[in-house]
This record gives C-alpha cells, structure tokens and sequence, in this order.
C-alpha cells in the first residue's frame, strides 16, 4: 500500500505539537520534522513519536523551509500540517481510501479554524494532501500555497471531507494581533518585489486583524481588480471590503463592495451573512431575511461538499439559525420565524438529542411571552451562549412575568456584564420600577460601551428625574457619536425643540 509522509516545519512548538503528532501517527507511515532553531522541547516530542527530524536555518521564508521539508520526504502522498493543527479521527479512513491511488491528485481538505474568544469558527478549504513528486515546490515567503506548482504541473485538484481543527488562533485578540504583525514585514517585501496580488490579499487581511482598516482597504482593492488571482480570493477580497466598511459605517460602500463579491462567487455563505447584516443596517428588513436565509442554504450545501470551491467561509449554523429568529421578529414575518425555529429543531436533534424538544419547547414558550417553570430556566440558563444572547434578550425584555423578567435579566447581566443589550434591558426594568438613578447609574458605570440607543436611554432617565444638566450632556455626547441612525437623529432634534434648544 502507498506510504503517507507527514511534512512539518516547526520552531518552539511544545505548546502543540504532542497533540498534532497523537493525532496521526496510526495513520502516516512517515514524520518528517523540519526544525528552524526550537530552543524549548519541540525536538525531544518529536523523538518520542519517532520522527525523522532536520534543521534549517530560519531564512525569513516559509517555502523554503516546506520545500527542504519535501526534499525529504519519501512517502508517496504528502500531508502537510502545521504544529497547531489536528487531523480529525474521523478523517482516518477517508485518509487511507485516497492514497490507495496512484492518479496525479491534490485535495481541498476541510479547515477548522476555531476561536472560542469570538464565538465564531472559520472554516477553509486547503490544499494539505497530494500525492508526492520532485517537482512539486511550495511558492511565497510567507502565507505559502502549493496549488500553483500543483496546477502547473497538471494535477487534478478535488474536494474531500479529510477535516483538520487549527487551533493556533484560538487565543485572545493581542495574541492574534502578534501573530499578525510577525509576518508583515516579509509579506511588505515581498509584494514590494513581486507585486503579485496574492501576496496583496493577506497583506489586507493582515491589515484587518491588527485594526488597520485603511491599509487592509488598499490592499484589497490591488487583489479584487487583479485577475491573476483566482475568482475566489478576489471574491473574498471584496467580501472583507464589505466587512470594513460595515463596520466603519459606511453601508453604501459596503452594499457595492459585497454586490461585486456575489457577482464573482454566488456560494460564499459568508457574503450573504455579510449582505443580511448589511441590508439590516440599512433596514431593508424583508432583503436582509431572505439574505440569512440563503446563507444558511449555501452554509448546507458546503458543509455537505455540494459546492467545489478552494475557499469556503462558513458560518457558524447556530449562529445563523438564532440570528435569523430575531429578523422574523424584527420584521414581524411569522413565516421567517416558524422557518428558522423548525431549523433549530433539526440543529437541536443533531447537536443535543437528550433534550431537543425541551430545547425548542423553551424559544417557543419565550416567543408567545409565556412564562418558564423551574426545570425550563435551568436549561435557559445552560444553553445561553454568545450566539443566542442577543434572542435571548430581546425575548427576556418582551415577557409578561415581571418576576421572570427581573430573575433572568439578573442572570444575563451576571454572564455578560460588557454586553450592551443586556446592560439596556437591565437598566429598562430598574426604569420601571421607579428606579432611574440605578438604571443611569448601571449605564453610566459602562459609559464607554454605550451605543446611541443607550445614550438615548439616559436622556431619558434624566427627563425622568428632571436633571436639564445630564439632558444637555448626554445630548452632546449622543451628537458626537459618528453614523448615528436616522431614527436617532429625528429625536434629537424632538428633544432640542422640547427643550428649546
């Protein structure tokens, strides 16, 4: 049977290298270790699993240190990880059925990129198997990519369900940050040598994870215009135009941006999520569900390797499922609610089976304002999570069991003190029961999390308590507030004329 050479490069990786290696060495007849300078106790890991282990002098080039690593590699297949990734288990028997081939082949693996500290995992589409010839060469100093030696000397490049999880970005934002910056300076020279528009897409994504919107824009416009680079890469080049600009308030740009995605690559889940938040922003209600209706059938479609595509950013299901629950609200479309909830159910049956009834019976029972027996809050609490809080909330505000209502906004301010919606409702119920200097106060005491509705919030408490002072103030902070929504600015000019301002 065709031997599977497992090729690495590595430097002080004993933070995760026992686990890549545990995770396929009942499946690769071969490890090859390729060293850049590890002062801590990578090498003597790498003893332990019996790899064949070399040392290259670290040169400032990523491809050339794979290409050593493939230099000596004897196996008939090559796959290639780095230390932060791990082959899936269930990926074991799809591994062995594709090397009992002999064909000239390479194959999209599934790649998991998992970040806890967001909520969101961001699935790729690499390259990470081929079968293992002389002539095969890893291109780029950093961000390497194998496909164009592949392409260049004929393979066939497929889909496959091989999955690996990466887990070096599962850190906190700085950490990434760090990461980030550790490669700008090899990426800047070598666009500045081969001005190749790969090089120019990750110097944008670069750009973007360490907060620097206005260079990563630069750099995604040289990709998105230069078609030397595949469809996809400018597709998606675009898509993260549209998520800057999204995010910088600036929905028109963002709106075209992801329109000239679509019209590139009309199966990015990602794009029509963008596009619903963006159609949303600009409340195009009715656009904006139909859009997260798409993503969440195109999201379908690439998890069940129905679409090809080198580059598949998907979206978390929940995520999408909980987000679209809120637009059938928003929008009040009972079919976009009954549609999204009977997706959660079958989400529910796959993900939790012990108690996906219960699971739905709880959203069903908050979304008719009904209140929970004791059993149904214990799960409600359990099951909150960074994907359904923002449902979560807005059902707690709606319900009719003042009790209820008061125990479960307690709870939600508990889990997550820093998040502005439930920071609102809190204050809203402390309103209610008389209480405006605590609710003012709890706002207040997070003023620099505040959005406009918030800021709008204390205008009123301070009406309420008749403070013209904090009126005025709050007024002029609310004012200052760059792309405040048009609704805002109708009540701040009610509010200035009550006043007579």
């Amino acid at each position: 049977m065709p031997a599977i050479t497992l090729s690495m490069i590595v430097k002080n990786e004993e933070k995760y290298l026992r686990d890549c290696l545990e995770s396929v060495k009942d499946v690769v007849d071969e490890i090859v270790i390729v060293d850049t300078g590890s002062t801590d106790s990578t090498i003597e890991i790498a003893q332990v699993y019996n790899a064949k282990i070399f040392h290259f002098d670290w040169i400032n080039d990523f491809s050339a240190a794979r290409n050593f690593a493939l230099e000596q590699s004897t196996g008939d297949w090559i796959l290639y990880l780095d230390a932060d990734e791990r082959l899936v288990k269930s990926s074991h028997d799809e591994l062995k059925k594709i090397i009992s081939g002999d064909q000239k082949l390479g194959y999209y693996c599934v790649v998991n990129n998992i970040d806890t500290y967001t909520g969101r995992t961001n699935v790729m589409r690499n390259t990470r198997l081929f079968r293992n010839q002389p002539e095969i060469k890893f291109t780029g100093k950093v961000h390497e990519q194998i496909v164009p030696s592949l392409i260049e000397n004929k393979y066939k490049l497929i889909n496959c369900s091989i999955v690996i999880d990466h887990v070096g970005y599962n850190i906190p934002t700085d950490g990434k940050k760090k990461k980030a910056e550790r490669n700008l300076a090899i990426l800047l020279n070598q666009f500045e040598r081969d001005k190749h528009p790969y090089d120019a897409y990750q110097l944008g994504n670069t750009y973007t994870i360490i907060d620097e919107y206005e260079q990563a824009l630069h750099y995604f416009k040289i990709s998105s215009d230069d078609k030397r680079l595949n469809k996809t890469l400018r597709a998606d080049s675009y898509t993260s135009m549209a998520f800057i600009y999204h995010s910088i308030g600036k929905g028109t740009e963002a709106e075209k941006s992801i329109e000239q995605s679509r019209l590139i690559n009309s199966n990015n889940p990602y794009a029509s999520y963008l596009s619903s938040k963006i159609k949303l922003q600009k409340g195009s209600l009715a656009a904006s569900l139909t859009e997260c209706k798409n993503s969440l059938a195109l999201n379908s479609k690439q998890s069940n390797l129905q679409i090809e595509s080198e580059l598949s950013c998907l979206v978390d299901e929940e995520e999408i499922i909980f987000y679209g629950i809120s637009l059938g609200l928003l929008s009040k479309s009972i079919d976009g609610v009954k549609h999204f909830v009977e997706k959660l159910l079958s989400f529910y049956q796959k993900e939790y089976p012990a108690d996906s009834e219960l699971r739905i019976k709880i959203i069903q029972k908050l979304l008719g304002g009904l209140s929970l027996d004791p059993m149904e809050v214990k799960l409600f609490r359990e099951t909150t999570n960074d994907k359904n809080i923002s449902l979560f909330t807005s059902l707690v505000a709606a319900s009719k069991d003042n009790h209820q209502r008061e125990e479960l906004s307690k709870f939600l301010l508990e889990k997550y003190p820093q998040m502005i919606d439930v920071l609102k409702l809190r204050a809203n119920i402390l309103a209610e029961e008389n209480r405006a200097k605590d609710a003012m106060l709890l706002l207040e005491n997070n003023i620099e999390l505040l959005d406009a509705g918030g800021y709008l919030f204390l205008i009123s408490c301070a009406v309420q308590l008749g403070d013209s002072g904090k009126i005025i103030y709050y007024l002029q902070k609310l004012e200052a507030i760059s792309n405040v929504p048009e609704s805002v600015l109708h009540k701040i000019t009610s509010i200035k004329k009550l006043l007579g301002l």
